[in-house]
Order: structure tokens, then sequence, then C-alpha cells
């Protein structure tokens, strides 16, 4: 099936990059929560992620650590969460009845793309930030406080998903769940440019055309 989306045509399934160019020992990159276990499936979903995933994204400085609850977590973001802790960036899915494979692993992406983030800047590039017209909330008068960030592109089809639009790192990490998606996608029409800066930034990964 070919989906035409604003005058563009893509393939319903995205091209990935061979396995013979990703080929990557996972426990060099991560581990799993032996308190908060997640079960077989969970982590056959994890690691079928992660083989999806170019090595420029996933090898980063700190391995991974996975984590599964059933508890809601406090700071949601798609029931997930980044921490930060001695030699891991752990990443803490909230386990949901039934979900949907597509689902987890886009939480999945979207914590790894912050950790990717935390590491490279991306995000904070002037790039990046000009994309969609990026400025930083300051303090008045005094304005060399940074209270926050608001964009001018207020066009929700600027973004692959409304969360991206309360900051230039949750914008990058959106993003990158559907760009490296199983999906479909229109992002290549909608947002050419910002589908370009994935592309050149990550250039192990070969997207659909």
């Amino acid at each position: 099936m070919i989906l035409a989306v604003s005058g563009c045509t893509q393939p319903s399934i995205r091209a990935r990059t061979p396995a013979s160019k990703n080929e990557i020992d996972l426990n060099t990159i991560r581990e799993f929560n032996s308190s908060k276990e997640c079960t077989n499936d969970e982590k056959a979903v994890i690691d079928r992620t992660l083989n999806t995933l170019p090595q420029s994204m996933i090898k980063l400085k700190r391995k991974f650590e996975f984590a599964c609850t059933d508890k809601k977590l406090k700071k949601r973001m798609l029931d997930s969460h980044l921490d930060k802790i001695p030699g891991h960036w752990k990443i803490t899915l909230h386990r949901t009845a039934n979900f949907p494979e597509e689902i987890f692993r886009k939480r999945i992406v979207r914590e790894i793309a912050l950790a990717y983030d935390h590491e490279n800047d991306a995000s904070k590039s002037d790039v990046w930030k000009a994309l969609s017209s990026w400025n930083a909330k300051k303090i008045p008068f005094i304005g060399l406080i940074r209270t926050g960030w608001y964009t001018e592109n207020v066009n929700e089809k600027g973004f692959s998903d409304k969360a991206g639009m309360k900051s230039p790192r949750l914008d990058f990490a959106t993003y990158a769940e559907e760009y490296f998606s199983l999906d479909t996608t229109d992002l290549k029409c909608r947002t050419t440019s910002k589908f370009k800066f994935f592309k050149a930034i990550f250039k192990d990964f070969e997207p659909a055309q």
C-alpha cells in the first residue's frame, strides 16, 4: 500500500538499516533492573527496539538500565521516565496490560532519545531550535534567567506530537519516536527540515524515502 501525504508518497513500512550494519552485543549497552524486573516479553520488545536503532544513538557513555513497574509514575512521559544514576541511564517503563508493542516501543525510543540528547545536546543546537522557532522565556527586566521555552510555531503539524511543543528537548525526543517508528508516517512531507536534521546526525540509519 502506498500512502500519499501532501503530494508525497511513502511506503507503508519504513526501511531499516540492514542488521549486518547494526550488529551489536546488547549486553554491552543495556542491563535489566533486578528489583523491578521486566517480563521476558518486555525484554524481547526492548531488545528488538534496540536492534532497530542506530549504534550512534544507543552507544552512549552510560549503559541503559531498564526497569518495568505496575505503578503509575509521577513524572509521566507516555508512562515512562528517564533517570541519571551512577554509570547508567535508567529507563523505567510502566507496565500496561495487553499493551500494543508499538506503544511500548515508542516509550523506549523516547527515553533513549532523551538520554542521547543529554549527552550530545542535539536539541540545544541553534539549527534545531530554529526549525520550530524556539525562544527562551525570561524573567522581565532581568532577561538573563531562562524560565522555560515557547515556540512561535503554533501549528501542531510542525511537530510529531503535541508534547513536543513544550521544549526543544521534548520536540527532539518525540520526533525520534516517529522517525524511528515502524509505522507509516508523513514526517518527511510535513517536517522536511527536521527529517533532514535527523538524517544528518544519524547517518547509520536509513529511513524510508
